[in-house]
């Protein structure tokens, strides 16, 4: 029994160590995408900032009642 415990806890720290792994590629691939294509990078900055607006005027209790583009 002590045997399989330890080799579940294994298995969960391998799996946990791949998916660690797996953001930080995707995070590279994604800071080298935004590096390599500023147009793109542009638009990814431009609908993180409206996002976080808007995020913001929800949570804050505000009715946005459209948005302009």
């Amino acid at each position: 029994m002590v045997v399989q415990a330890g080799t579940r806890r294994c298995y969960a720290a391998i799996s946990w160590s791949y998916t660690y792994l797996l953001l930080i590629v995707a995070f590279v691939l994604l800071l080298v995408w935004l590096l390599t294509y500023p147009i793109a990078a542009n638009y990814v900055l431009a609908g993180w900032l409206c996002g976080a607006a808007l995020l913001n005027s929800l949570c804050a209790g505000i009715v946005v009642p459209t948005l302009v583009g």
